[in-house]
């Protein structure tokens, strides 16, 4: 027989989104004195980083996020500088050589090996404690959910185990979807359909063909050359352009004006009038006009670019408008976009999203002088244009117009930003088809961007499934402010307290013991050995 278990909230997905979540609901059911059941279900081996930072990631990758923009939630007692100096005072050599402070940290972007330990260590630490203060709490890891059904008002998840959960509530945060580019290769041999594949297997001294030239293409640069690879590399992407270099360590802030929320939280807002705002805004934080249209669109041949960025790095010059670019995406991009037309969305995403994510999603310092190196001793080459590509024995033939130009290599890799198509994704494939969920406009699931609810299609008024929430990538076309680290925080917290309002159903037998056959024991969380 089916093995069936009951849960007041199920989260599906145990990442950077999935364990802020957990943590947030846990400290304020703590907080409020609630004792409910919890169950997370997460397909890989690990349980708090996700695939971006899974501590078998190699050491030379970096986040692209500084340290103190990492927390995962915003408590002291879980912030990343904490577990850092923790480390430090156990003489963990990992954390030792980055230069832990009082307050600061030499190498603000530590490796992503070191900062996944401390979403694993976040995560067991909220565990731990919500058992002893009776909170069950169920994780089943290398489990997948096949299929959701709704049973009345309550959520019923089909396991790949066979086992059945019944959840009152059902958080969906899946992380990443695969690429929506160059899907048309994913089953062609010597074709990586992600950066986070194995990539040992591409023999040292072959050419390998890069799709991308953002953060994800210089992470996967960086993956091959620590494996030694002797090989040539080829980024090659549309607009030829890399990320801009994240500014040196500051002090500075800068307030919104013309941006602010009172301004854009409007209906009937107009991308033309919210561009004209972003105009203003500029002007106002920078001595010099600056045509923020020209600023985005246009770039150096990358190694003048990368010499021109590090000089300024290096100098400690911090430029005003690339930390505005930063508060504009946290604070002014989400409240404008609810109101924008799906027209004046599309025009957003295809004309000024992809450049302006390369000026305020930039890359470290140090990735910055690598991808240089690289550059400069011709191993790496960065070619712009949208080739014509064929496949043959000889692998991937890469034919360019202008100049016209040839390329051949057996091994190409995907790197290319995460995609939005939640049919990709085959439990949101289904629960799309049911009609639980739906997709938004510029792709990901169709949510309240504020409250994480998700829009019931079947309602003629748009209105929230109250029981089924979303959150992290999977929610780009409601919200596409969610590619940073802090974005997860963000939701976690809210979605923490949401949770905290809502009493626990009490479909799950408590047992009076916290490590019963339910539950992990305490051993057991330190050893990561779920259910």
């Amino acid at each position: 027989m089916p093995q069936t278990n009951s849960t007041d909230i199920a989260i599906v997905g145990a990442g950077v989104t999935g364990t802020s979540i957990l943590i947030s609901t846990i400290e304020n059911w703590i907080a409020k004195e609630k004792k409910g059941s919890i169950t997370i279900i997460e397909k890989s081996n690990f349980l708090g980083p996700g695939l971006p930072f899974n501590p078998e990631q190699p050491k030379t990758l970096r986040i692209n996020d500084p340290f103190n923009a990492s927390d995962i939630v915003a408590q002291e007692d879980y912030s990343f500088f904490h577990w850092l100096k923790l480390e430090n005072d156990k003489g963990n050599p990992e954390v030792t050589v980055l230069g832990v402070g009082d307050k600061t940290l030499d190498d603000r972007f530590p490796p992503r090996a070191v900062y996944g330990k401390y979403c694993e260590w976040a995560f067991k630490k909220a565990v731990t404690k919500a058992i002893y203060h009776g909170i069950s709490i169920h994780l089943l890891h290398k489990t997948e959910v096949v299929d959701v059904l709704k049973r009345d008002e309550n959520w019923e998840l089909h396991l790949n185990n066979n086992m059945t959960i019944k959840a009152s509530n059902l958080i969906l945060a899946t992380g990443h979807m695969p690429s929506d580019h160059y899907v048309e290769y994913e089953n062609t041999p010597g074709f990586f359909a992600t950066p986070w594949q194995d990539l040992s297997h591409i023999p040292a001294h072959e050419a390998v063909i890069v799709f991308g030239s953002g953060l994800s293409a210089i992470d996967t640069a960086k993956k091959l050359h620590a494996q030694a690879h002797t090989g040539k590399i080829y980024f090659v992407s549309q607009s030829g352009a890399l990320p801009a270099v994240k500014p040196p360590r500051h002090n500075q802030t800068v307030a919104l004006q013309f941006l602010k929320r009172e301004n854009v939280d409007k209906p009937g807002l107009t991308l033309k009038e919210y561009l004209h705002l972003f105009q203003q805004e500029l002007n106002l934080h920078t001595t010099t006009p600056i045509d923020f249209e020209k600023k985005l669109t246009t770039q150096l041949d990358p190694k003048s670019w990368l010499e021109k960025n590090i000089a300024l790095a290096e100098k400690g010059v911090v430029r005003t408008w690339q930390l505005l670019l930063d508060e504009i995406y946290f604070y002014s991009l989400p409240y404008a976009w609810k109101h924008l037309s799906d027209t004046d969305r599309a025009t957003l995403m295809n004309h000024y999203f992809g450049p302006y994510l390369k000026w305020a999603a930039g890359t470290p310092l140090a990735n910055a002088k690598e991808i240089l190196a690289l550059l400069e001793s011709g191993q790496l080459e960065i070619i712009r244009g949208a080739p014509q590509i064929h496949t043959t024995e000889k692998g991937f033939e890469l034919e360019f117009s202008n100049p016209p130009r040839k390329i051949v290599a057996k091994y190409a890799i995907n790197g290319t930003n995460m995609g939005h198509n939640i049919d990709r994704n085959p439990l949101l494939n289904k629960m799309r088809r049911r009609k639980f969920i739906a997709k938004a406009s510029q792709g990901g699931i169709k949510v309240d961007p504020f409250t994480y609810e998700v829009i019931d299609p079947q309602n003629e008024k748009e209105e929230t499934h109250a029981n089924l929430l979303s959150a992290g990538p999977t929610i780009f076309g409601s919200n596409p402010a969610v590619y940073a680290i802090e974005a997860s925080a963000f939701a976690g917290r809210d979605i923490g307290k949401a949770q905290a309002s809502i009493l626990p159903h009490s479909l799950f037998k408590q047992s009076s013991k916290a490590s019963d056959t339910t539950n992990l024991g305490i051993g057991q969380i330190n050893r990561i050995r779920c259910a």
